[in-house]
Protein backbone atom coordinates (compact mmCIF):
# COMPACT_ATOMS: atom_id res chain seq x y z
CA UNK A 1 0.00 0.00 0.00
CA UNK A 2 0.47 3.50 0.09
CA UNK A 3 1.77 5.32 3.31
CA UNK A 4 0.89 8.28 4.33
CA UNK A 5 2.94 10.11 7.22
CA UNK A 6 0.37 11.11 9.57
CA UNK A 7 1.40 12.29 13.11
CA UNK A 8 -1.10 10.26 15.74
CA UNK A 9 -2.20 13.53 17.01
CA UNK A 10 -3.15 15.14 13.74
CA UNK A 11 -6.18 17.36 13.55
CA UNK A 12 -6.73 15.53 10.06
CA UNK A 13 -6.84 11.97 11.90
CA UNK A 14 -10.52 11.93 11.35
CA UNK A 15 -10.01 11.28 7.96
CA UNK A 16 -7.69 8.51 7.47
CA UNK A 17 -7.32 8.89 3.51
CA UNK A 18 -6.27 12.38 3.50
CA UNK A 19 -2.21 13.08 3.19
CA UNK A 20 -1.54 15.36 6.59
CA UNK A 21 -0.21 18.33 5.51
CA UNK A 22 1.39 20.04 8.10
CA UNK A 23 2.41 23.41 5.97
CA UNK A 24 -1.38 24.44 5.83
CA UNK A 25 -1.95 26.98 7.88
CA UNK A 26 -4.44 25.68 10.39
CA UNK A 27 -8.05 26.49 9.08
CA UNK A 28 -7.30 25.26 5.53
CA UNK A 29 -9.58 22.31 5.58
CA UNK A 30 -13.13 22.24 6.87
CA UNK A 31 -16.49 20.62 7.27
CA UNK A 32 -18.91 20.35 4.54
CA UNK A 33 -22.09 22.29 6.13
CA UNK A 34 -24.43 22.35 3.05
CA UNK A 35 -24.59 21.66 -0.73
CA UNK A 36 -27.13 23.92 -2.62
CA UNK A 37 -27.62 24.34 -6.49
CA UNK A 38 -26.35 27.21 -8.20
CA UNK A 39 -26.71 26.02 -11.64
CA UNK A 40 -25.38 24.70 -14.95
CA UNK A 41 -22.34 25.55 -16.50
CA UNK A 42 -20.30 23.87 -19.64
CA UNK A 43 -17.30 21.77 -18.74
CA UNK A 44 -15.04 20.51 -21.31
CA UNK A 45 -12.54 17.28 -20.37
CA UNK A 46 -10.40 15.65 -23.21
CA UNK A 47 -8.45 12.64 -21.09
CA UNK A 48 -5.87 10.65 -23.03
CA UNK A 49 -5.50 7.47 -20.33
CA UNK A 50 -2.59 5.30 -20.94
CA UNK A 51 -0.25 9.27 -21.08
CA UNK A 52 -2.13 10.60 -18.45
CA UNK A 53 -2.61 14.03 -20.26
CA UNK A 54 -5.93 16.13 -19.56
CA UNK A 55 -7.07 19.66 -21.33
CA UNK A 56 -10.20 20.78 -18.60
CA UNK A 57 -11.43 24.26 -18.63
CA UNK A 58 -8.39 25.78 -21.23
CA UNK A 59 -5.52 23.91 -18.70
CA UNK A 60 -3.09 21.49 -20.35
CA UNK A 61 -1.13 19.02 -18.20
CA UNK A 62 1.37 17.01 -19.55
CA UNK A 63 3.13 14.22 -18.40
CA UNK A 64 6.11 12.84 -20.52
CA UNK A 65 6.55 9.82 -17.92
CA UNK A 66 9.19 11.80 -15.94
CA UNK A 67 6.47 10.95 -13.09
CA UNK A 68 6.58 7.34 -13.73
CA UNK A 69 10.22 6.58 -13.87
CA UNK A 70 10.71 8.52 -10.84
CA UNK A 71 8.23 6.28 -9.24
CA UNK A 72 9.43 2.81 -10.57
CA UNK A 73 12.80 4.41 -9.32
CA UNK A 74 11.05 4.76 -5.59
CA UNK A 75 9.92 1.07 -6.35
CA UNK A 76 13.07 -0.29 -7.18
CA UNK A 77 15.28 1.09 -4.31
CA UNK A 78 12.37 0.16 -1.89
CA UNK A 79 11.60 -2.94 -2.59
CA UNK A 80 15.37 -4.31 -3.96
CA UNK A 81 14.42 -5.37 -6.89
CA UNK A 82 15.62 -3.76 -10.11
CA UNK A 83 12.81 -2.38 -12.30
CA UNK A 84 15.59 0.25 -13.47
CA UNK A 85 19.02 0.30 -13.38
CA UNK A 86 21.12 -1.99 -11.00
CA UNK A 87 20.55 -1.73 -7.45
CA UNK A 88 23.58 -1.72 -4.99
CA UNK A 89 22.34 -2.09 -1.94
CA UNK A 90 19.83 -3.24 0.63
CA UNK A 91 16.26 -1.75 0.45
CA UNK A 92 15.20 0.92 1.75
CA UNK A 93 12.19 3.47 2.63
CA UNK A 94 11.37 5.85 -0.24
CA UNK A 95 10.10 9.35 0.62
CA UNK A 96 8.04 10.71 -2.47
CA UNK A 97 7.20 14.52 -1.82
CA UNK A 98 4.69 15.06 -4.12
CA UNK A 99 3.68 19.07 -5.77
CA UNK A 100 2.32 17.72 -8.80
CA UNK A 101 -0.13 14.78 -8.58
CA UNK A 102 -2.33 13.32 -5.86
CA UNK A 103 -2.21 10.70 -3.48
CA UNK A 104 -4.68 8.04 -5.22
CA UNK A 105 -3.02 8.76 -8.48
CA UNK A 106 0.72 8.36 -7.23
CA UNK A 107 -1.11 5.12 -5.05
CA UNK A 108 -2.24 3.37 -8.03
CA UNK A 109 0.99 3.88 -9.94
CA UNK A 110 2.75 2.48 -7.31
CA UNK A 111 0.71 -0.51 -7.16
CA UNK A 112 0.81 -0.79 -11.17
CA UNK A 113 4.60 -0.70 -11.58
CA UNK A 114 4.47 -3.97 -8.39
CA UNK A 115 1.78 -5.36 -11.00
CA UNK A 116 4.07 -5.39 -13.54
CA UNK A 117 7.48 -6.40 -12.06
CA UNK A 118 5.51 -9.11 -9.94
CA UNK A 119 5.82 -7.94 -6.69
CA UNK A 120 3.35 -9.32 -4.40
CA UNK A 121 3.82 -6.59 -1.35
CA UNK A 122 3.78 -2.60 -1.88
CA UNK A 123 7.09 -1.94 -0.52
CA UNK A 124 7.67 1.20 1.94
CA UNK A 125 7.03 4.44 -0.48
CA UNK A 126 5.83 6.81 2.30
CA UNK A 127 4.03 9.92 0.53
CA UNK A 128 3.59 12.99 1.15
CA UNK A 129 1.79 15.97 -0.37
CA UNK A 130 3.77 19.62 -0.73
CA UNK A 131 2.57 22.84 -0.76
CA UNK A 132 4.72 24.70 0.21
CA UNK A 133 8.09 25.09 -0.54
CA UNK A 134 10.68 22.51 0.54
CA UNK A 135 12.80 25.22 1.86
CA UNK A 136 9.67 26.40 3.89
CA UNK A 137 8.84 22.77 4.97
CA UNK A 138 12.07 21.48 5.43
CA UNK A 139 12.26 20.74 9.24
CA UNK A 140 9.26 18.81 9.08
CA UNK A 141 10.46 16.49 6.50
CA UNK A 142 13.83 15.47 8.38
CA UNK A 143 11.95 14.71 11.19
CA UNK A 144 9.77 12.35 8.81
CA UNK A 145 13.38 11.25 7.62
CA UNK A 146 14.78 10.53 10.37
CA UNK A 147 11.31 8.66 12.13
CA UNK A 148 10.74 6.88 8.64
CA UNK A 149 14.85 5.54 8.34
CA UNK A 150 14.53 7.10 4.59
CA UNK A 151 17.18 5.79 2.45
CA UNK A 152 16.32 8.22 -0.73
CA UNK A 153 13.73 11.19 -1.21
CA UNK A 154 11.80 12.09 -4.64
CA UNK A 155 11.12 15.62 -5.13
CA UNK A 156 8.60 15.71 -7.63
CA UNK A 157 8.64 18.25 -9.34
CA UNK A 158 11.58 21.00 -8.53
CA UNK A 159 9.49 23.94 -10.35
CA UNK A 160 7.21 23.79 -7.83
CA UNK A 161 9.91 22.72 -4.73
CA UNK A 162 11.47 25.83 -5.40
CA UNK A 163 8.55 27.95 -4.14
CA UNK A 164 9.56 31.52 -6.43
CA UNK A 165 11.24 31.75 -9.88
CA UNK A 166 13.12 29.03 -11.26
CA UNK A 167 15.76 31.28 -13.14
CA UNK A 168 16.49 32.86 -9.39
CA UNK A 169 19.78 31.98 -8.27
CA UNK A 170 18.93 32.69 -4.51
CA UNK A 171 15.83 30.59 -4.91
CA UNK A 172 17.38 27.51 -6.20
CA UNK A 173 20.26 27.80 -3.85
CA UNK A 174 17.93 27.90 -1.02
CA UNK A 175 16.31 24.77 -2.24
CA UNK A 176 19.59 22.38 -2.81
CA UNK A 177 20.87 23.74 0.39
CA UNK A 178 17.35 22.39 2.14
CA UNK A 179 17.36 19.63 0.23
CA UNK A 180 20.82 18.78 0.88
CA UNK A 181 20.03 19.30 4.86
CA UNK A 182 18.24 16.20 4.98
CA UNK A 183 21.39 13.71 4.77
CA UNK A 184 19.88 11.39 2.56
CA UNK A 185 20.14 10.52 -1.64
CA UNK A 186 17.42 12.71 -3.36
CA UNK A 187 16.48 12.05 -6.39
CA UNK A 188 14.67 15.94 -8.31
CA UNK A 189 12.44 15.62 -11.35
CA UNK A 190 12.55 18.93 -13.02
CA UNK A 191 11.44 20.27 -16.54
CA UNK A 192 13.66 21.85 -19.57
CA UNK A 193 12.75 24.23 -21.92
CA UNK A 194 12.79 24.08 -25.55
CA UNK A 195 12.93 27.92 -26.43
CA UNK A 196 15.13 28.85 -28.58
CA UNK A 197 18.75 29.85 -27.44
CA UNK A 198 18.45 27.59 -24.37
CA UNK A 199 20.28 24.30 -23.47
CA UNK A 200 17.34 21.95 -23.55
CA UNK A 201 19.52 19.51 -22.05
CA UNK A 202 20.32 21.29 -19.02
CA UNK A 203 17.37 21.83 -16.30
CA UNK A 204 15.05 25.14 -16.70
CA UNK A 205 15.67 28.23 -14.97
CA UNK A 206 18.80 29.29 -12.84
CA UNK A 207 22.62 27.31 -13.90
CA UNK A 208 22.55 26.48 -10.17
CA UNK A 209 20.14 23.69 -11.00
CA UNK A 210 22.61 22.03 -13.11
CA UNK A 211 26.24 23.38 -11.39
CA UNK A 212 24.71 21.98 -7.77
CA UNK A 213 23.54 19.08 -9.03
CA UNK A 214 25.92 15.64 -8.39
CA UNK A 215 24.41 13.75 -11.10
CA UNK A 216 22.04 14.79 -14.05
CA UNK A 217 19.91 12.74 -16.35
CA UNK A 218 17.82 14.39 -19.09
CA UNK A 219 14.77 11.66 -20.47
CA UNK A 220 13.11 11.66 -24.15
CA UNK A 221 10.61 10.02 -25.03
CA UNK A 222 10.27 8.45 -28.56
CA UNK A 223 7.53 7.69 -31.20
CA UNK A 224 4.93 5.84 -29.04
CA UNK A 225 5.55 2.69 -29.68
CA UNK A 226 1.84 1.36 -29.63
CA UNK A 227 -1.51 2.29 -27.90
CA UNK A 228 -0.52 1.28 -24.70
CA UNK A 229 3.67 1.49 -24.55
CA UNK A 230 5.96 4.78 -24.51
CA UNK A 231 9.22 4.11 -25.49
CA UNK A 232 12.11 6.35 -23.05
CA UNK A 233 15.79 6.84 -23.24
CA UNK A 234 17.83 8.20 -19.79
CA UNK A 235 20.96 10.00 -21.26
CA UNK A 236 23.17 10.52 -18.47
CA UNK A 237 24.17 14.63 -18.54
CA UNK A 238 26.33 15.53 -15.94
CA UNK A 239 28.64 13.16 -13.52
CA UNK A 240 31.05 14.16 -10.51
CA UNK A 241 34.18 11.42 -9.97
CA UNK A 242 32.15 8.23 -11.66
CA UNK A 243 32.46 7.61 -15.11
CA UNK A 244 29.57 8.67 -17.54
CA UNK A 245 27.12 5.91 -17.99
CA UNK A 246 25.67 4.53 -21.08
CA UNK A 247 22.24 6.01 -22.17
CA UNK A 248 19.77 3.52 -20.97
CA UNK A 249 16.40 2.52 -22.93
CA UNK A 250 12.94 1.23 -21.59
CA UNK A 251 9.81 0.55 -23.41
CA UNK A 252 6.73 0.93 -20.69
CA UNK A 253 3.65 -1.29 -21.43
CA UNK A 254 0.49 0.01 -19.90
CA UNK A 255 -2.43 -2.46 -18.90
CA UNK A 256 -6.02 -1.36 -17.95
CA UNK A 257 -9.52 -2.51 -17.20
CA UNK A 258 -12.33 -1.47 -18.47
CA UNK A 259 -13.09 1.06 -16.55
CA UNK A 260 -9.71 2.96 -17.81
CA UNK A 261 -8.08 1.74 -14.21
CA UNK A 262 -3.85 1.43 -14.51
CA UNK A 263 -3.70 -2.48 -12.94
CA UNK A 264 0.01 -3.14 -14.69
CA UNK A 265 2.93 -1.34 -15.67
CA UNK A 266 6.05 -2.62 -16.97
CA UNK A 267 9.55 -1.88 -17.63
CA UNK A 268 11.52 -3.49 -20.79
CA UNK A 269 15.24 -2.78 -20.92
CA UNK A 270 15.85 -1.81 -24.47
CA UNK A 271 19.62 -1.16 -26.00
CA UNK A 272 19.35 2.28 -26.70
CA UNK A 273 22.02 2.29 -29.66
CA UNK A 274 20.54 -0.42 -31.72
CA UNK A 275 17.01 0.59 -31.37
CA UNK A 276 15.17 2.34 -34.11
CA UNK A 277 13.46 4.94 -32.05
CA UNK A 278 15.88 5.78 -29.11
CA UNK A 279 19.19 4.87 -31.43
CA UNK A 280 19.92 8.86 -31.78
CA UNK A 281 20.74 9.39 -28.49
CA UNK A 282 23.86 6.57 -28.10
CA UNK A 283 27.28 8.14 -29.36
CA UNK A 284 28.46 6.99 -32.90
CA UNK A 285 30.71 4.45 -31.35
CA UNK A 286 28.02 2.83 -29.16
CA UNK A 287 25.68 3.25 -32.62
CA UNK A 288 28.60 1.46 -35.01
CA UNK A 289 29.33 -1.09 -32.52
CA UNK A 290 25.39 -1.90 -32.06
CA UNK A 291 25.32 -2.64 -35.94
CA UNK A 292 28.51 -5.19 -36.03
CA UNK A 293 27.39 -6.77 -33.27
CA UNK A 294 23.87 -7.21 -34.63
CA UNK A 295 25.31 -7.97 -38.14
CA UNK A 296 25.73 -11.93 -39.39
CA UNK A 297 29.21 -10.84 -40.90
CA UNK A 298 31.43 -8.39 -41.08
CA UNK A 299 30.25 -5.02 -43.39
CA UNK A 300 31.46 -2.79 -45.10
CA UNK A 301 31.53 1.30 -43.95
CA UNK A 302 28.36 1.88 -46.33
CA UNK A 303 26.88 -0.99 -44.60
CA UNK A 304 27.60 0.21 -41.28
CA UNK A 305 26.58 3.77 -42.43
CA UNK A 306 23.31 2.28 -43.81
CA UNK A 307 22.02 0.51 -41.07
CA UNK A 308 23.40 2.54 -38.07
CA UNK A 309 21.83 6.01 -39.46
CA UNK A 310 25.24 7.86 -39.17
CA UNK A 311 26.71 9.59 -41.87
CA UNK A 312 29.25 7.99 -44.35
CA UNK A 313 31.95 9.96 -44.10
CA UNK A 314 31.43 9.82 -39.71
CA UNK A 315 31.58 5.73 -40.20
CA UNK A 316 35.00 6.20 -42.15
CA UNK A 317 36.70 7.98 -39.97
CA UNK A 318 35.32 6.47 -36.34
CA UNK A 319 36.06 2.84 -37.77
CA UNK A 320 39.78 3.77 -38.61
CA UNK A 321 39.99 5.10 -34.44
CA UNK A 322 38.16 2.11 -33.71
CA UNK A 323 41.00 -0.29 -35.47
CA UNK A 324 43.48 1.41 -33.86
CA UNK A 325 41.87 1.17 -30.25
CA UNK A 326 41.42 -2.85 -31.13
CA UNK A 327 37.61 -2.58 -31.04
CA UNK A 328 37.25 -4.24 -34.76
CA UNK A 329 39.32 -5.84 -37.48
CA UNK A 330 39.32 -4.91 -40.99
CA UNK A 331 40.05 -7.59 -43.82
CA UNK A 332 40.15 -6.21 -47.70
CA UNK A 333 37.60 -3.25 -46.61
CA UNK A 334 35.32 -5.59 -44.19
CA UNK A 335 35.00 -4.83 -40.38
CA UNK A 336 33.49 -6.61 -37.62
CA UNK A 337 34.07 -6.69 -33.66
CA UNK A 338 36.90 -7.56 -32.38
CA UNK A 339 37.25 -11.10 -30.49
CA UNK A 340 38.23 -9.80 -26.59
CA UNK A 341 39.75 -12.14 -24.74
CA UNK A 342 37.97 -13.29 -21.40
Amino acid sequence: MLVFDQPEDSASSAFPFLPFVPDLPSGSFSIVSAIRYVGEGDFYDLHVPVYENYLANGIWNHNSGKSMVALAMAVSVASGQPILGTLRSLPKPVLYLDWETDGPTVNERIHAICAGAGIPETPAVFYRRQVASLSESIGEIRRIVQKRAIGLVIVDSLGAARGGEPESADVTIRMFNAARSMGVPWLGVDHVTKAAGNDATKPFGSAFSSNLARLTWGMDKADEAGEQSIKVALMNRKQNNVRRVKPLGYQIDFERDDDGFLWSVRFKSLDVARDGDLGRHASIPERIMATLGAAAGAMTPKEVAEQSGVPDASVRARLRDMKQRDLVVEVGGLYALAVRPN
